[in-house]
Formats: C-alpha cells, structure tokens, sequence
C-alpha cells in the first residue's frame, strides 16, 4: 500500500485514550445509524479514508507534525494534573491543533458543502445562466473537499486565542465517550435567547468549546466576557456531579456523525440510552432565514447557519456573569465576542 494513503480526520492518539484493551489497538464502537454496538474493534481504520487530504500528502504530513506535538502536551497534561495557559507556547499548539477540528472531520467538511451549495441555489434564483440547472439532481462537489476546507480556515483558530482554558477531571463512575466528530460548541447564552443564528460562529459571544483528552479528562474553552466559571486556582473542574458528565456526553453525541466510541463495554445499555437521548434533541438543519435587522429598520438580512439542536442547559460549574445578564441581544443581528476581534476577520477578508 502506498505511503500515508490511509488519512486520518480524527487522530489516533484519541482513540487510543478511549481503548478497550490494555495495548491500546481496540475499542467499543456504537454507529449511530444502525442502532448496533460493534466490541473491540480495531483502532487503526477508525475515522480514516483513502488519500483523505489529498494524494500530494501536504495536509496529511501537516497533520501529522501538529499531532506529534499536542500528543506529548496533553500526555503532560493528564500526567500532571496541570493546564498550560493562554499565551503559553504549549497551549497555542494545544489550541491549534484542538481548533483544527472544527474544520477537518467529515460532518465539518459535508456542512461546508452543504453551505455552498445552499449559497449557489440562492444565488442561482438572480442569475439566468443558472436557471435551468435542477439542483434536487445536482451538488457542486470540491475534488478534495476536506484540504479546501482546511486550506481555507486554518489560520481561523488564532479567533479562539481570547478564549479561557479550563481542565475537566471527571471523578464520577462514568467515564466520558467520543465520536468521529469529537469537538463540541455549545452556547447556552445564545440558544437560551433563541439567537441560533449567532449560536455557533468561532466568533460568537458566549461560545463554548468541550474537546475530550481521555475517558478521564476535557479541555473545555470558554468565553470571559460572558461567563463565571467555578475552578481551582490553576483552572482545574474537578466534577463530581454525573449529571455534567452525562450532559456533555449528549452533546458529544449530538456533535457526533456515524459513530460513538466507549471504553467499557460494561456501559453498553448507557450508550445506548444517551445516544437515544440525542436522537430526540438533534435537528442538525441548514436553515435559511431572513431576520428584521435592528439596526437598519424596514429591511431584512438573510443569514445561512446550521442548527444543531436549541439545548441551553449550564453546567453546575459555570454561569453568566453579571454583564452577560444584561447583555441585549435585541438591538442588533451580529454579537461577536469582541470589536477587535471581528476587525482582525474582517481585516483577513479584505488582504
């Protein structure tokens, strides 16, 4: 077999923290569409297509260098009990290679062509050459979908560097789950004002990202300016409370596209029950709406975005903070976290 032609979209070192064997080659598999819990299979063909990247093995080799290194700083990490903070050189390449998720699995790429496509048949309602193209029969495709998506939003994780990093040890009887879509946003400030258009942009006030270490342990991302977070004095949530734990493992099962993964087959009937559970509250809609714009009244703004499901839960170790509290989300469309954060985008758009 050629070199690298197996290419991963979710790293192994993951799945190997999730194993169902002592060597680390195995692990519990429950696909989503099949309802079937599939034990001990094999670790290395999970979350991998051929040439997955590209044949030129530029991305692949990329990846593979930006893995190496997150590998050994979250072994650090889950060895020490300790959290390398904003602006540390470790935690830049931790972010890097976390936020490089949201761009790489196959859900992140098939939404990304579900966009433009939805963007194409809009546009096509304004333009004559396109009118007779049937687009219930035909899809613009990219010959390498995943390296587009990469190439054109891989510098976007250097928005998420204002975010605050928070630890999560998970000292309950459950252990964690993960997916083949591993990297959860969520933002009950927005979902609980019913702003879903503003909900899940990596510029969105009040976002949050969960992306999980281990059965044991999450990285957890979290807006300043919106929320309180209850932490040790090094940025540490120890959870005692299983009710987190099985929150965030329906969102990890939201989040997730074919497949959940689970380390002890002793929590099958769990499984099971949580991925149920996600089933009824996921909606995963392109929806396209046109919204009253405050700011420009009499006229309405169309915004494109993906609904995933409307849950506004907060976790017992986090709340809004006294000016989210008052925060107006009715005066305007657009809430990023920050004005200088979205003058530095909107400065990449115009270079």
């Amino acid at each position: 077999m050629p070199e690298k032609k197996k290419q991963h979209y979710v790293t192994r070192f993951l799945f190997k923290r999730f194993s169902s064997n002592p060597d680390q080659t195995q692990i519990h598999l429950y696909n989503l569409k099949t309802n079937t819990i599939i034990p001990n299979v094999a670790i290395k063909p999970q979350a991998q297509e051929a040439y997955y990247y590209g044949s030129d093995k530029v991305f692949e080799n990329y990846l593979e260098t930006t893995e190496v290194k997150a590998a050994l700083i979250i072994e650090e990490i889950i060895s020490g009990q300790c959290l390398f903070q904003a602006g540390n050189p470790k935690f830049i390449q931790l972010l890097h290679f976390i936020m490089l998720y949201e761009w790489r699995t196959k859900a992140s790429v098939d939404q990304t062509q579900n966009y433009l496509n939805s963007m194409f048949r809009e546009i096509s309602k304004y333009d004559s050459r396109l009118k007779d193209i049937d687009f219930e029969k035909y899809r613009l495709i990219h010959k390498e979908p995943a390296a587009f998506n990469l190439s054109y939003y891989m510098d976007s994780w250097v928005v998420a560097s204002d975010l605050i990093p928070f630890l999560l040890i998970n000292e309950t009887d459950q252990d964690f789950i993960m997916s083949d879509n591993p990297l959860i946003k969520y933002n009950p400030f927005m979902q609980k004002r019913a702003c879903y258009w503003a909900s899940n942009s990596i510029l969105s006030k009040g976002i949050i990202y969960l992306f999980p270490l281990s059965t044991r342990y999450y990285i957890m991302l979290v807006d300043p300016e919106t929320y309180e977070v209850f932490s040790t004095e090094n940025d540490l949530i120890p959870i005692k409370n299983q009710s987190d734990i099985n929150f965030i493992n329906l969102l990890q099962c939201i989040s997730a596209d074919q497949n959940l993964y689970f380390a002890k087959i002793a929590d099958e009937n769990y499984v099971k029950k949580i991925a149920a559970d996600a089933r009824e509250y996921k909606i995963d809609k392109l929806v396209n709406q046109l919204l009253d714009n405050p700011e420009k009244p009499g006229i309405k703004t169309p915004f494109l975005y993906q609904l995933l499901h409307q849950l506004d839960f907060f976790f017992s170790f986090i709340r809004e903070n006294k000016e989210a509290m008052e925060y107006n989300t009715e005066n305007k469309l657009l809430h990023p976290r920050s004005q200088e954060i979205l003058d530095y985008v909107l400065s990449l758009k115009n270079n």
